[in-house]
């Protein structure tokens, strides 16, 4: 079964909790992306320097959602994240491709909240994959294993990455399955974080 398939089972309270793990191993990313903006002097550019907060807000309210409050409901509106995907004949950069990802990915949380629908989960899955794929492809390409001495293949690399991913994703729906504190939910972000 994989991961879309285990998380139907499960109820909406760990749905979100997934789906929140998901944002906490990645939202620092978006911060390399608002660096690199941060020079840009541009009109363009303006709504990405606000675009970690956002993120960090999102994540804030989700987690006050989940562990604080239920029965509050989550005010953040998906189009405010498809916003914060830049253009790529604006950035065409890594750091750049990596924050369409995320914002994408935002997007996709709020709209499970909203519709429940799994597409939406299966959306947060693909946007964590090409993430992967991205920062795999980077590392590969930085450690010269492109060489004709090199052992391993472009491919079965990110793949590899990939399928490890994968299995890291079942091991947090296990985890979440049976630990529902807020500090349990807190350690599986924190040794999850994808730098």
């Amino acid at each position: 079964m994989n991961v879309v398939e285990n998380l139907h089972q499960e109820n909406f309270n760990i749905q979100m909790k997934f789906l929140l793990t998901c944002l906490g191993c990645v939202k620092q990313l978006y911060h390399q992306f608002s660096i690199e903006v941060g020079h840009d002097s541009s009109v363009y550019s303006a709504k990405f320097k606000s675009g970690e907060a956002k993120i960090n807000n999102l994540y804030d309210e989700m987690f006050g959602v989940l562990f604080s409050d239920p029965d509050k409901k989550l005010n953040s509106q998906a189009e405010d994240f498809y916003e914060l995907a830049p253009s790529y004949e604006e950035y065409a950069t890594v750091d750049a491709t990596i924050a369409v990802q995320i914002a994408l990915l935002c997007a996709s949380i709020i709209e499970f909240y909203h519709d429940k629908s799994f597409e939406s989960i299966s959306e947060v899955l693909i946007n964590m994959e090409e993430i992967i794929h991205i920062l795999k492809s980077q590392e590969y390409d930085e450690q010269d294993l492109t060489s004709p001495g090199a052992k391993i293949d472009r491919d079965d690399y990110i793949n590899s990455a990939i399928s490890r991913e994968e299995e890291q994703e079942q091991n947090i729906i296990n985890f979440l399955r049976a630990n529902e504190t807020l500090k349990a939910f807190q350690n599986i972000v924190e040794k999850n974080i994808i730098r």
